[in-house]
Formats: structure tokens, C-alpha cells, sequence
């Protein structure tokens, strides 16, 4: 099986199961006066990826942890929150 498919669901498939790691968990316009470049930058603190397509105008990307699932006692898979501390 592939990394889309899931052999434990009904139809032997076709969900996508994430292993874990980053996701994109919010995109955002930004207009502000003050900032007066273009291109991108990453904020390390706040895992956003600003990316100014004209100057004082663009977009970000927030980017959260996710954890992989894990499987409880009973053989269900339980997914875990993300790391972030809000």
C-alpha cells in the first residue's frame, strides 16, 4: 500500500493517513503600510512563511506540527494535537 491509502479502512484504501510532521494550518493576507519589500521571509518563532508579492501587500502560511497517530489499547488509532503552545 502507498502512502494515500490505509490498509486497516473499510475499502482497503483510499484515505489519506499523514505519518506526521508539518502542515499547513492557516493562510492569511497581509496589508501593512510598513512593509516595503517583495519576496519571502520565515519567521522561525511563529512557523509562518510571509511572502510579499507586491510591496505592502502579500500572504502568510502558518505551518503546525502534527504529530502521527498512534494506536490505543483497543487497536484504534488515535491522532495527537500539535505541539504549539499557543
Amino acid at each position: 500500500m502507498g502512502r494515500f491509502s490505509d490498509p486497516r479502512s473499510p475499502a482497503g484504501g483510499g484515505r489519506f493517513t499523514d505519518p506526521g510532521g508539518w502542515a499547513i494550518s492557516r493562510i492569511k493576507p497581509v496589508v501593512a503600510w510598513y512593509d516595503l519589500w517583495m519576496g519571502f521571509y520565515w519567521d522561525r518563532e511563529k512557523h509562518r512563511l510571509y511572502v510579499m508579492v507586491l510591496p505592502c501587500l502579500g500572504f502568510y502560511v502558518e505551518f503546525d506540527y502534527v504529530k502521527p497517530p498512534v494506536e490505543n489499547s483497543s487497536g484504534c488509532r488515535d491522532t495527537v494535537g500539535s505541539k504549539r503552545k499557543e
